[in-house]
């Protein structure tokens, strides 16, 4: 096995972990709205959006346990096919972050999702 699989995907999980408290802080009301959502929302996201923000929560603790589970570090293996979905949702994440038209989303969330990005890309190639 490659050496660069285990500490990729210990990599991802801690990032995709600060994705989540980020997500959390938004779903209890933190006022970080110019950082997400294309900052249509300064301060406080409005209730229908916090629900975005937990389905984002539900989707990065998938995608880590997809790639801690493709490394062989986690108890199981991903489903069949999971790790192209999760490769996708991680590479859809660096375009979305890119166009953004939140200039201080770009700069935080940009290098986040392409380090998400080529984590995952280890993880999936050389595993």
């Amino acid at each position: 096995m490659d050496p660069l699989i285990i500490p990729a995907a210990r990599l991802y999980a801690a990032l995709a972990g600060g994705v989540v408290l980020f997500q959390i802080a938004l779903v209890l009301g933190a006022p970080f709205g110019s950082v997400t959502m294309g900052g249509r929302w300064p301060g406080r996201l409005p209730y229908p959006a916090r629900g975005l923000s937990v389905r984002s929560i539900g989707l990065m603790l998938w995608t880590a346990s997809v790639w801690i589970g493709a490394s062989g570090v986690g108890p199981t293996q991903p489903p069949l096919g999971a790790e192209w979905v999760a490769f996708a949702i991680a590479g859809l994440s660096v375009v979305l972050n890119a166009m953004t038209p939140s200039a201080p989303e770009r700069r935080l969330w940009l290098p986040v999702s392409a380090v998400l990005w080529i984590a995952a890309s280890v993880v999936m190639f050389r595993g």
